[in-house]
């Protein structure tokens, strides 16, 4: 088991892996997919503050995603969806 690859998505949820710094991708091999939107500010005054989770535990802390990361280029793409979606409010 290596370290753990990391990137973040554009404004088109397009996203490049990270392996470290200056290495990009992933280990060959099937790898557990975590989505977050976990965000942090630092604040000039020294403070942080960090925003709450927005996506479900099914696709992050408790993930049933995987990627099957082959020799080469490799393009992933998955979709989230919610149980509540769909839903009308009342």
């Amino acid at each position: 088991m290596g370290r753990p690859s990391a990137g973040m998505t554009d404004q088109q949820g397009h996203f490049i892996l990270d392996y470290a710094a200056g290495y990009r991708g992933a280990l060959v091999g099937t790898h557990t997919v975590r989505i977050n939107t976990e965000r942090y500010v630092e604040n000039p005054d020294g403070t942080t503050d960090f925003f709450k989770e927005t996506i479900p535990d099914t696709y992050n802390s408790k993930s049933t995603l995987s990627a099957d990361v082959q020799t080469g280029e490799n393009q992933f793409t998955f979709d989230l969806s919610s149980k509540t979606a769909g839903r009308k409010r009342r």
